[in-house]
This record gives structure tokens, sequence and C-alpha cells, in this order.
């Protein structure tokens, strides 16, 4: 029995297409003109088929407008399954405190591999398509746990080299806010490019960073030495307690600075020091404090003159060369260093690790790594060496 559909207001039938007449399957395999009776019998079969034609169509543009009604129903339907769902995720149940956490670790940090080495980092804190400003783009949730969380803003890095084309009264807005939204938090700061000196201590970004140096806890920054000494001139830094300074660039305006020291007096936290580039920074800080000591070129005069002073460093990476060790060099004594990695990076016969070897006092050292380079398929080392027990 058929059943009418309300929406259409048809009664759906099986269609059966009407056969073809043995006297036009005739006619239709040859070429034999058609009759006067035969013309007359085709006209009727048009007519009626085209009436027909009319009436199914009237009937698909019914059907079409009905499955779009129904179309429309089916999407309502969802939609509101997929509102359900939404209300019903997870997500929305997380505690706050659950949602501090997880956006923490959006945050690079100062031992996350992609602050280590600055220019390969893709971060950029004033980027507003990286975190922390995509976090409250959320939902107003997201934005009110974001601005609740100052440490989540206590990071961050800049790109100089970004800055040069874009306009600086923006940048600066947003470092404001940026060191707004961290309040007193401890920040870690990275300006990891060697164009940070083409911008000059009086640029505003630069001023606006120098006025919060009381707050760095972790400073890693690309430095020529000759703007190495108007950054840190005068500036608090009594929160400092991890600091890194690579050296990009070395001119005929560094010379002045090559052996006058750059003071840090209020670094009186200062336990973390890490010197890089193509000279070691000559620094002038409590060198007692320090507990974690990373540097190039050891014999390098001002490096040298302060590991003795070193008195409570408990770990060290140097790279030993270009510069060789003077002669009449007295022994050094660190009798809290457990662990020591060296770096050859003089070629030759004897080499620079087994001269400061030969030097080094550490007796409870307990981890030592020498790295050499492929010339030197036997590592030459000191006969007799405190650090190596003989």
């Amino acid at each position: 029995m058929s059943e009418q559909c309300s929406l259409c207001s048809t009664i759906p039938s099986v269609l059966v297409s009407p056969e073809r007449s043995s006297r036009v399957a005739e006619l239709i395999s040859n070429n034999i003109p058609p009759s006067q009776s035969d013309r007359q019998f085709m006209q009727s079969l048009c007519i009626d088929y085209e009436d027909r034609i009319r009436q199914l169509n009237d009937r698909v543009s019914r059907m079409a407008e009905a499955l779009a009604v129904l179309t429309t129903e089916r999407d309502k339907f969802l939609a509101h399954i997929e509102d359900t769902k939404a209300i019903m995720h997870p997500m929305r149940s997380v505690p706050d405190d659950i949602l501090y956490e997880i956006f923490s670790h959006c945050i690079p940090n100062w031992t996350s591999d992609n602050l280590r080495h600055g220019q390969c980092n893709p971060h950029d804190s004033l980027d507003v398509k990286n975190e922390p400003w995509t976090l409250g783009q959320v939902c107003s949730r997201w934005r009110n746990v974001v601005l609740q969380l100052p440490s989540l803003w206590s990071t961050v890095v800049l790109h100089f080299p970004k800055y040069r084309s874009k306009d600086q009264d923006h940048l600066l807005a947003r470092l404001r806010l940026l060191l707004e939204r961290s309040r007193a938090c401890d920040l870690t700061v990275i300006a990891a490019t060697d164009y940070v000196a083409s911008f000059g201590i009086e640029n505003p970004l630069i001023a606006l960073l120098r006025q919060t140096s009381h707050r760095w806890k972790y400073l890693r920054i690309w430095l020529s030495l000759a703007f190495m000494r108007g950054f840190f001139q005068l500036l608090p830094v009594n929160r400092l307690q991890q600091l890194a300074i690579h050296n990009g660039t070395m001119d005929q305006a560094d010379a002045p600075y090559l052996t006058e020291p750059v003071k840090l007096d209020s670094a009186y936290q200062l336990n973390n020091v890490r010197l890089s580039g193509r000279r070691p920074a000559n620094l002038n800080v409590t060198w007692a404090h320090i507990v974690d000591f990373d540097a190039i070129n050891v014999f390098c005069e001002h490096i040298f003159s302060a590991l003795p002073q070193m008195v409570n460093v408990r770990s060290m990476k140097l790279a030993c060369g270009p510069t060789r060790c003077p002669p009449g060099a007295r022994p050094i004594s660190l009798h809290r260093l457990k662990r020591l990695k060296l770096e050859e990076q003089t070629p030759g016969a004897g080499g620079c690790i087994a001269s400061f070897l030969s030097l080094l006092d550490a007796p409870i050292l307990s981890s030592l790594h020498l790295l050499y380079p492929r010339e030197f398929a036997t590592p030459r080392l000191p006969q007799s060496s405190p650090a190596l027990g003989g």
C-alpha cells in the first residue's frame, strides 16, 4: 500500500519506462521512410511522451524542494550535535591550574633546545602569531587564564634583524605590554643576534629592555665588545643568575675593550656564566660564586686569570686554544670541580688540553670528557696530573 508523502503531497509510485513499440523498433533499424499512418502514430507518441516528461519534471521539482527541506533539517540536527559535543568536551572541565601547567609548556624556557642557539630559534616574543599571544585568542576563559599567569609573559626573545622593516612604535607597544603582563616575575631575556648593536643603546626597544634589568634572571645576548660596555653600564642586575654572552664580531672598535673588563658589581647572585664567540667577553664578577662555567679559549688572559678564583665551581666546559698556555703558569686548584669537558682547538703535536690538565688540581673530579679534532689520532695527556690522579 502506498503512503502519501507529507512534504510533496504526492503518492510515490514505481515509474515504469514505456516499452518501445514494435513498429518504432522496426523503423529505427532501417532507413525506410515512414508511411502517413506511421507519421500520425509517431506524433501521438511524441505528444504523450512530452506530457509525461512535464509531469515528471513537476515531480522532480517537488522532490528537490522536499530534499532541500530535509537536508536543511538534517544539517540543523548535525549542528545541534556538534554544539552538545562541544559543551561536553573534556577541555571545558580542565581546572585552571591544569591549564596553567599546559600553557607553561608552550613557552620556551632557558633550557629549551630552541633557545640555546638563538639565531636558529623561531620564537619571537613580539610576534602575535606566537605564544602566549595566541593562547589568549582562543576564548574568553583562556584569555583570562593567560592574563592571570604572569610567568607566561616572562620570556622575552627578541629578533632585531626582523625589526628593521617593521613599525617601531608597534613593536615598542608590544614589548611594553609584554613586560606589563609579566608583572614582577623574573625575566628570561634572549637577544640572539649581532644586530642588537646596530640599533644602539638609545633605541627605544633596548632602552625599555634595560629598564627591566633588575628583574633579569637569565640573560643570553649577542654583543660586540664595544657595544657590551654601554649595554651593561650602570645596569642593576641583582637577580641575574645565569649569563651567556656571545661575541660574534671583532673589529677595530673592539680594540680598546679587549683588556678592560666590564663590571657587573650588582650581579651577586650570578652562578652560571657562558662566554662564546670570536673572543670571550672580559667580565668583572664575583668568580667565587660561579658553580657552572663555559668558555672558549681557556688560556685567554682574562679567562685564565679568573679560573683560580672559581673556588666553588662544580662544572666546566672549556675550549682549549687557540691561545697557548703562558710560560710559567701556576697550578689551578679547583677542589669542588666534579665535571669537566675540554675541547681541543689547537692543531699540532702537543695541543692545549695536555697543558691545561698538567696545571689542574681537581681532587674530586668524577667526570672528564675530552674532545679532539681528527688530526689527534693519539691524544697526548700529561704524564703527571693531579686531575688525572697522577
